[in-house]
């Protein structure tokens, strides 16, 4: 393993070491990944744009020259995957890390619910 990868496998487990609060109780990310995958829940990537659209009452009040800047400006930034967890309409938007560590569970289970793990994303 060169070292770069310990580099990077170093930072998904710290990254999933965190505490979060999910239900009331005080959990790591890992054990938050490992419930919804329990519960069902399967992963799911989208993406959003970097800038994010004016809002209505904003866009009406700006003037053409700011509306085409704004739309220049998303457009040179580009989009951003999101990685979420969603089961019956429900979602929940995880890092790169726990999208991953998802994945791996998931792919353990051998379920279709791992159809969308193709691919495993790198952390940057």
């Amino acid at each position: 393993m060169k070292s770069i990868e310990k580099a990077r496998a170093a930072k998904a487990a710290k990254a999933l070491e965190k505490l979060i609060n999910y239900n009331g109780t005080v959990m790591t990310r890992r054990e938050f990944v490992e419930a919804l995958v329990k519960e069902g829940y399967w992963v799911k990537t989208r993406q959003e744009w970097k800038i994010k659209d004016m809002s209505r009452l904003r866009f009406f009040r700006a003037s053409a020259m700011e509306q085409s800047e704004h739309e220049r400006k998303q457009i040179e930034a580009g989009k951003k995957d999101v990685y979420t967890l969603e089961k019956d309409g429900l979602s929940y938007t995880v890092t790169l890390a726990e999208y991953n560590y998802a994945c791996d569970l998931l792919n353990a289970l051998d379920t279709e619910l791992a159809d969308n793990c193709d691919e495993l994303f790198e952390l940057r």
